[in-house]
């Protein structure tokens, strides 16, 4: 394995088109590094960012701190990074799971530079997809066996559980199929996401004895998800794509398995998604005819709003720190003359409360209504983090069209005062950009 460090990077300032929305910095990596598959927080409060390069054959390992500066870059030749994930120990040091011929596992020093490599031959071609600290501490990882020397087409996945000197304890077969991901539970049990024999995925718990605990599947929806995230201790999330109703996915689950929601939105997938310190938001990344959009929802389900981070990016990880969002993802401004670039992207979350979709703004509450004095409008968002510029009022009409009041919308709230209006139906128009919701309001004495 050929390891070359370099140091050259791109940084752009750049003003994002939708709704004027902007990214602190979007920063490119130099040209051979073309795309960025994970992105952690490390231990020392900057970033590690792990991709791949020259079309794949290679990878490459940077660390970036919260500002976009970088601090070292290193790549690897002649090896594959798939869909997998970078781990950090406590000690500093990084995990990377690759592989082409045979499954490789990759342990740096916190600079990047080589230490270990755990590697398994099989009789055919493997790669590790992905590795996790489970108690011990130890650490298990999947390996995905395949045939197609071209692209992976899994035929079956082992779990490989190993020490903290990577020595491996136990290797064993966990599924004739494709594990896409995992993430742990409780202290006893982990989940998992498995393709079925028909390309669709199932989720699955498993305890630390690697057996099947509970296995979900919604055939109706044709999933096929790639990422798992935790929301809290009780609740996790599955995120990827309905084949049927060719829709990012967002199935919500408790631990012991059993769903609780599942959406379905216009975008072709769901990569990743972080929650807010709260608790309470869900910032989901999805790309969209080649675009990278963040939608927000509550916890329930709602969706707050959707912002465009940029129509050239391909978002693929993202994470939530002390009020900004980092994400990772390809960079590709259409030029056929420039190739690719992995990208690190930072925005405020103030700058996400953007125009949200007419699905949000059905959810105005007026009450009382009907009413025979006072009437309040509210929002679930604020209006005073919408887009400068952008109109945000409601106007009220009687049922012949004639303009009776208009509201302004302060913090997402608006109040008017009927006493003087004469009884009758009336209705209201809540406008945000271009995205409009009427309604009827009854006044009575």
């Amino acid at each position: 394995m050929k390891k070359v460090t370099v140091f050259t990077v791109i940084t752009l300032l750049i003003t994002l088109s939708m709704q004027a929305q902007k990214a602190d910095f979007i920063t490119l990596l130099e040209e051979p590094m073309y795309q960025s598959v994970d992105l952690i927080p490390s231990n020392n409060g900057n970033y590690i960012i792990a991709g791949k390069a020259y079309e794949g054959y290679h990878f490459f390992i940077t660390e970036i701190t919260g500002s976009g500066d970088i601090l070292w870059h290193t790549y690897y030749e002649g090896e594959m990074l798939w869909y997998g994930n970078v781990l950090q120990k406590t000690n500093g040091n990084l995990l990377i799971p690759y592989g082409n011929f045979r499954a490789q596992l990759l342990e740096t020093g916190p600079g990047g530079d080589s230490l270990d490599c755990i590697s398994i031959q099989e009789l055919n071609s493997a790669y590790f997809g992905k590795v996790m600290e489970i108690p011990g501490p130890e650490y298990l990882a999947t390996e995905e066996v395949y045939n197609n020397d071209y692209f992976p087409s899994v035929d079956c996945t082992y779990f490989v559980r190993f020490d903290e000197e990577n020595n491996i304890i136990e290797k064993q077969l966990a599924a004739d199929h494709y594990v896409t991901d995992m993430i742990m539970g409780t202290s006893v049990s982990f989940f998992t996401i498995e393709q079925t024999t028909m390309g669709t995925s199932s989720i699955v718990k498993r305890n630390m004895d690697l057996a099947v605990l509970s296995d979900t599947f919604f055939p109706e929806y044709q999933p096929y998800l790639s990422r798992l995230g935790k929301i809290d201790d009780n609740e996790y999330a599955a995120l990827g794509m309905s084949l049927a109703a060719d829709a990012a996915m967002l199935c919500r689950f408790d631990s012991s398995g059993a769903v609780m929601y599942i959406n379905t939105h216009n975008y072709d997938f769901y990569m990743d998604m972080a929650i807010d310190e709260t608790g309470e938001t869900l910032y989901l990344l999805g790309n969209r005819s080649d675009s990278c959009f963040i939608r927000s929802m509550d916890r329930g389900g709602n969706i707050i709003s959707d912002v465009l981070v940029d129509d050239s990016l391909e978002g693929n990880s993202i994470h939530f720190s002390d009020g900004y969002l980092y994400i990772a993802g390809e960079y590709d401004d259409d030029d056929d003359q420039t190739p690719s670039h992995a990208a690190f992207i930072k925005m405020n979350q103030d700058s996400l409360i953007a125009v949200p979709e007419t699905a949000s703004l059905t959810r105005l509450k007026v009450f009382p209504n009907p009413t025979s004095d006072f009437v309040v409008f509210e929002l679930p968002f604020n209006t005073q983090q919408v887009n400068s510029g952008t109109e945000c009022t409601i106007l009220i009409h009687d049922i012949h069209g004639r303009p009776v009041r208009e509201l302004e919308l302060n913090a997402g709230k608006a109040t008017w005062n009927a006493k003087d209006t004469s009884p009758d139906i009336y209705i209201y128009t809540l406008s945000i950009g271009g995205h409009k919701h009427s309604g009827k309001l009854l006044i009575k004495r």
